[in-house]
């Protein structure tokens, strides 16, 4: 094996072994038609896996989305739990919302009007026992309306 192929193929080898997801892991995400607001608790967006190498416990998915260079805010999020087995599936969509404020004991109007054609950081990721996060997609979100 040449040395630049041995290197890539560690590089895999070391993705693999430390549990970063495959890549046969593909994920969407589209606008969702509910135009931002200057309220709280809008819908921001729908996100699906359109390829999936495994389900994962829904309860372990954590989604954040803020501008590029600012502060990423916990979003909250409805599982399409098409078979009620708790784990999200290929093809089951994720309806994300503005996040809770556990500051103001409500809801947070983080995005509104004036994000509109601007450009947001989506990360989600997958938290399993007390403290491993494992990143499964860094999406871009512009919302249109």
């Amino acid at each position: 094996m040449k040395p630049k192929a041995l290197t890539c193929f560690a590089a895999a080898s070391m993705l693999l072994a430390c549990g970063a997801p495959a890549a046969a892991n593909e994920v969407t995400l589209a606008d969702h038609s509910a135009a931002l607001s200057d309220q709280a608790n809008d819908l921001l967006f729908v996100i699906t896996w359109a390829q999936l190498d495994k389900p994962f416990a829904a309860a372990d998915l954590r989604v954040t989305a803020g501008s590029p260079g600012g502060s990423q805010f916990v979003l909250n999020w409805e599982h399409d739990d098409a078979n009620q087995d708790g784990k999200i599936d290929r093809g089951e969509p994720i309806t994300c919302r503005e996040p809770g404020s556990a500051g103001v004991g409500g809801l947070a109007n983080i995005f509104d009007a004036a994000t509109v054609g601007k450009t947001v950081n989506v990360d989600v990721t997958l938290i399993t026992g007390a403290s491993t996060a494992t990143q499964l997609a860094a999406l871009k979100w512009t919302p249109a309306n």
